[in-house]
């Protein structure tokens, strides 16, 4: 499947589907409280890592003081959001900081991966 350099040793992803099925029902067999969670945190993650990563690439690429300001909009809207989920949230504190750990993390992904991607096609093209 994978190669090494000068194709000495290949790489194979070896999947246990027993134990795959096993955590399978496990993660199934939760209690609907649970899985009701997990889906929200699936979709928090659905939009704010994104819009982390907006936040970071609408700034100055080079610019250190364009990464703080995009990082302090990230970090003030995940704690804006923190405290207007706590009304509907109030029991799971966990899963009200979702929204501004996704934040931090598409910032960093914009920062250090996205951008540097545009940069390279915007080198190449021009």
């Amino acid at each position: 499947m994978f190669w090494n350099k000068n194709n000495r040793k290949r790489f194979k992803l070896n999947i246990n589907k027993k134990q795959a099925e096993k955590e399978y029902e496990e993660y199934l067999n939760q209690p609907p409280e649970v899985l009701e969670n997990l889906k929200k945190c699936k979709i928090f993650m659905a939009i704010y890592i994104p819009l982390g990563v907006l936040l970071s690439v609408a700034f100055e690429f080079k610019s250190i003081v364009g990464s703080l300001v995009s990082f302090g909009i990230c970090l003030s809207l995940g704690i804006a959001i923190f405290f207007s989920l706590k009304k509907e949230y109030s029991d799971n504190w966990k899963l009200r900081l979702v929204p501004l750990i996704c934040l931090s993390v598409g910032q960093v992904i914009g920062l250090f991966c996205i951008q540097k991607i545009i940069l390279i096609i915007l080198n190449v093209t021009g």
